[in-house]
């Protein structure tokens, strides 16, 4: 036979006088014995509900014994116990301005608020971040930037408020959206112009860092790779007794085979030619070759597979500039004008663009011939071998 269990009404009626005392007592009661505040005596206390990781025992909670529940039936004591444990659990006793765990006597330390935590000075956070504007008065202007993040400043930016971690958005009031477009935008510019920024962040100066870092490590092997560059091989062979005696006299080995071919094979003649200044040419784009026929030195390009007989102009530290600058160009600028103004401006990629841009200039004719004689560009008429140190056409250099 089936059989059924039903609580009886009187224990029913405990069961509600007990919820009925528990509603009343926790809502507002003295503070416990043998709990400390700097409130007074009479102070109620708040019940909060926190994180379940911290909560009182539940008998700490209970009130003193009183008269009424120690009248109570041991059973009745008991439920009223297991309803007291399932509405305390998950909640701690707060007194205004001083949290304390009742059951024991360790303080509990308020958890701060996100808003609340410390920031390093100048550094923003994810939601505070600010935005930065400054004038780019000059170029270079003191600022290295990766990834469309600054890693490294110096000089007028730093002056002007921009730290590690700031994030570029804004070049001349155009929109940046890589670290390529920046660059155009930044040779394409006439200074003064605006540059905005947005504030660093704790994690965007993680990342600079870690940015510069690399790039740091990236300097150190290409200097191991430029302190053992590859040697140049020469298809003709020249006076070794001869060469030594001008290496012997602290001139590079490569620029002294040269000036010998330059000479044909004459000492002093080459000696006149290094005193010029010469400087490297790079291996990877021009080949040095002798032509045993005509006894002439002549140049040859690996990139676009042409000869020539004068000397390029774009030594090996302005090779790369220039190879960027042609690699993105898109307004059809020919390769001899850009050399020209590369090596007037001394490399300064910027001043050399607004140059071609302002003033629309034309390639040389091809009678004159440019040459660098002491770090100066000089042209030369080949007709009539007359030289000049100023652009011998229209428009002239500003």
């Amino acid at each position: 036979p089936i059989t059924t269990t039903t609580s009886s009404p009187g224990t029913k009626l405990l069961k509600h006088q007990a919820h009925q005392r528990k509603v009343n007592k926790l809502t507002t009661f003295e503070i416990p014995a043998g709990a400390t505040s700097t409130s007074p005596p009479s102070a109620s206390l708040l019940v909060e509900r926190v994180s379940s990781k911290i909560y009182p025992s539940p008998s700490s909670l209970l009130p003193s014994p009183s008269s009424s529940s120690s009248s109570l039936p041991p059973l009745a004591l008991k439920e009223e116990e297991e309803v007291e444990e399932e509405r305390t659990k998950g909640m701690v006793l707060r007194i205004p301005g001083d949290v304390k765990k009742i059951a024991g006597s360790r303080e509990i330390s308020p958890t701060p608020s996100p808003k609340s935590l410390p920031i390093s000075p100048g550094v923003a956070t994810k939601d505070s971040a600010m935005m930065k504007k400054v004038n780019v008065v000059s170029i270079p202007f003191g600022m290295t930037a990766r990834r469309l993040l600054v890693i490294n400043v110096w000089g007028q930016a730093a002056q002007q408020g921009v730290s590690v971690g700031d994030r570029i958005l804004k070049v001349n009031n155009q929109s940046i959206t890589s670290h390529r477009d920046m660059e155009k935008v930044f040779i394409g510019s006439t200074p003064p112009f605006p540059l905005i920024l947005l504030g660093a962040t704790e994690k965007s100066i993680l990342k600079a860092r870690k940015l510069m870092a690399n790039l740091r490590l990236k300097r150190m092997q290409n200097g191991n790779l430029i302190a053992v560059r590859p040697k140049r091989q020469f298809s003709v062979a020249v006076n070794k007794e001869k060469l030594n005696k001008i290496v012997n006299l602290g001139f590079d080995e490569e620029l002294s085979h040269e000036a010998l071919y330059v000479s044909r094979g004459k000492t002093q003649k080459a000696l006149k030619w290094l005193f010029g200044k010469p400087q490297r040419l790079c291996i990877r784009e021009w080949d040095i070759r002798y032509d045993t026929s005509s006894n002439k030195i002549y140049y040859a390009n690996n990139t676009t597979k042409r000869t020539q007989w004068h000397r390029p102009i774009i030594p090996e530290s302005m090779q790369r500039i220039y190879n960027k600058v042609m690699r993105d160009n898109t307004e059809g600028i020919d390769g001899r004008l850009l050399s020209e103004a590369l090596v007037h401006y001394k490399a300064d990629a910027a001043k050399a663009m607004q140059w071609i841009r302002i003033k629309s200039p034309k390639s040389l004719p091809l009678n004159f011939v440019m040459q660098v004689l002491h770090g100066e560009l000089i042209y030369i008429d080949k007709a009539t071998r007359k030289k000049y140190t100023k652009r011998p056409v229209d428009p002239i250099f500003c």
